[in-house]
């Protein structure tokens, strides 16, 4: 590795909490489409 040792392994820590990062924001983002389609759904039927 170019970094050495403990360049490598800050590395991997940042691939993995990028990661998890996107999947939060993915899960995040999916709710609030969710709560959106909800909302949309209950002001239209007070139509």
């Amino acid at each position: 590795p170019l970094l050495g040792k403990g360049g490598s392994i800050e590395f991997l820590v940042h691939i993995r909490t990028d990661k998890e990062f996107v999947f939060k924001t993915e899960n995040i983002i999916d709710e609030a489409l969710k709560d959106a389609k909800e909302l949309n759904s209950k002001h239209l039927d007070s139509f």
